[in-house]
């Protein structure tokens, strides 16, 4: 390597590097073209806590709810700092903070391909197709463009996962002196993400304690892995974050999915090839195969059946999945870096098996579909270099060299609208425009007492203002029961999209219906757009009764 050569490839590192930067962050800004505000309802929650950080001082950072101190608090401490008001700061504090994760993907594609003695030429560009792979893949995007204290869990656990292997490793201190705040922040951050923390860590301990059975190696390996697990389990006994009963309902189901965790932990380890990847053909399989009979049957009874545009979405990430399947042995046999993609991606594949097999409410299917978000960094770094490990090689055809990195970039790209879409491809509605949080601003601002709509609005209003918004009485009406009593928010989309009732399917609404509420109830505002109309109507019967 020539002495220019040297000084240009630092050079390319970090034009890549920005490239993925730039594509990570402008992805999840493209809510701004429509609306200022946080991307999707549940934003507006975190901005009213920051809100009260930012008006309140260190006190008011305890008043929250005990597992989600951490982005109201940096999002209060930004908006005191720059003097914007947190609804405005959240979406770009959030495109940074998951973008990050796609700069640690090109890292550490870069990093595996270069110990394997690849040009670094096809390192760097392999790098840049991993890290634009992850910025753009819609179910990774959906869930890292929301304005949600998982955002930040999503970075926390990667870095769980990286610090955790060089410690155990090494025994280093500056290993464990990145680990420990890591740790300590998670139970404070996200209830989700700790139980993903302590997971990749129980892997990353089975891993080294069988590899290197050596006193110093188990003594780490049990303190800061039992350590933790002790500190946020007694945290949360404590504070009794949502969903610990459906968690603590099966205690004996989970530690078994643990067992099986610790021991593909090993098996992996020493497995061939062909062992490593039937392991994981089992689980992409039955993930793809849920959500396409879910498209017939209704698998968890309760939520939202799959729209076939979701299938369109989804369909090409086979791709993806293959790939990983067969680059499987590239990323595991790699003692640098392999032992913290194995251990990110066994996390999230017990975890989402204890759901599967723990019952089909819309709680453990809740679980299921946040849980499998940890298991994208891994897939995506396994499934690029999976191109670089059969299509870049000397003896293969200048079609395949080209043909299948742009076969799994088109897959990425087809997938993308996932993040963004609403009904009714999916139940849950993003993007609150400006003119939709006006609606629920005049709601706070003069209407008394409680009032009603379907699930956007109130969840919005009850996020930011606290408000007595509940949905049941619209969501009741529209499904054949009676007017309600109070105040109601009535949307144009109802009558194309339907009525939003998250998680459940969309109801759709009767134009008639509408109609005759209208013109029988007294319209005190009329705002919205011109595709999306929003009026808050007062029925005949509101006089009889203040409640909804």
């Amino acid at each position: 390597m020539t002495i220019e050569s040297r000084r240009a490839l630092p050079v390319r590192v970090v034009l890549g590097a920005f490239l993925v930067l730039t594509v990570g962050l402008g992805i999840r800004l493209v809510s701004r073209y429509r609306t200022s505000l946080p991307f999707n309802p549940d934003g507006f929650g975190f901005a009213a806590r920051a809100d009260l950080i930012a008006n309140g001082g260190s006190t008011a950072v305890f008043k929250g709810r005990p597992h989600d101190y951490v982005l109201p608090t940096l999002l209060g401490e930004l908006q005191m700092l720059t003097g914007a008001n947190s609804l405005v700061l959240a979406q770009p504090a959030i495109a940074i903070i998951g973008a990050v994760p796609c700069l640690l993907v090109f890292a550490f594609v870069r990093r595996v391909a270069l110990q394997r003695g690849w040009q670094p030429t096809h390192a760097f560009g392999l790098a840049a197709l991993a890290g634009v792979a992850l910025a753009m893949q819609g179910l990774y995007l959906r869930h890292s463009i929301w304005v949600h204290y998982e955002v930040l869990g999503l970075l926390f656990v990667v870095i769980v996962g990286l610090t955790g292997h060089w410690f155990f490793q090494s025994g280093h201190a500056r290993w464990f002196l990145a680990l420990a705040p890591t740790l300590t922040a998670l139970p404070i951050t996200h209830h989700l993400s700790s139980m993903m923390g302590a997971l990749t860590l129980t892997a990353l301990a089975v891993y080294h304690v069988t590899n290197e059975p050596d006193a110093r190696t188990v003594l780490r390996a049990l303190a800061v892995g039992g350590l933790f697990w002790a500190y946020f389990g007694i945290y949360y006994v404590l504070t009794r974050p949502p969903f610990f009963g459906d968690l603590a309902a099966k205690p004996g189901l989970f530690v078994a999915w643990v067992i099986i965790l610790g021991s593909l932990a090993v098996f992996l380890r020493k497995a061939s090839p062909t062992l490593q990847r039937l392991t994981f053909v089992v689980p992409l399989g039955v993930a793809f195969a849920v959500t396409a009979v879910n498209a017939v049957f209704d698998v968890f009874p309760g939520t939202a059946s799959t729209h076939p545009r979701l299938l369109v979405y989804l369909g090409p990430l086979v791709v993806l999945a293959v790939l990983m399947v067969w680059g499987v042995p590239l990323a595991f046999d790699n003692h640098d870096i392999g032992p913290v993609v194995l251990a990110l991606v066994l996390a999230p594949l017990a975890f989402v098996s204890f759901a599967l097999t723990a019952g089909l409410s819309p709680e453990y299917n809740l679980f299921a579909r946040r849980g499998q978000t940890f298991g994208h960094f891994t897939i995506t770094v396994v499934g690029v270099l999976s191109v670089g490990g059969f299509a870049w090689t000397a003896d293969r055809h200048s079609v395949l060299k080209l043909g299948i990195p742009l076969c799994l970039l088109a897959a990425i790209l087809v997938s993308t609208p996932l993040a963004f879409a609403g009904p009714p491809v999916l139940p849950y509605e993003p993007t609150v425009t400006d003119a939709e949080f006006e609606s629920v601003t005049f709601a706070e601002t003069h209407i008394e007492g409680a009032w009603t709509s379907d699930d956007k609005p109130t969840r919005v209003a009850r996020n930011y203002y606290d408000a007595d918004a509940p949905r049941s009485a619209a969501i009741a009406w529209l499904q054949g029961g009676a007017v309600p009593a109070c105040p109601t928010l009535v949307r144009d989309t109802w009558m194309t999209v339907g009525a939003q009732a998250y998680p459940s399917d969309p109801i759709p609404v009767d134009v008639r219906i509408l109609q005759k509420f209208s013109t029988t109830s007294q319209i005190i505002y009329d705002g919205g757009t011109t595709d999306n109309s929003q009026r808050f109507v007062i029925p005949e019967r509101a006089a009889e009764t203040s409640q909804c």
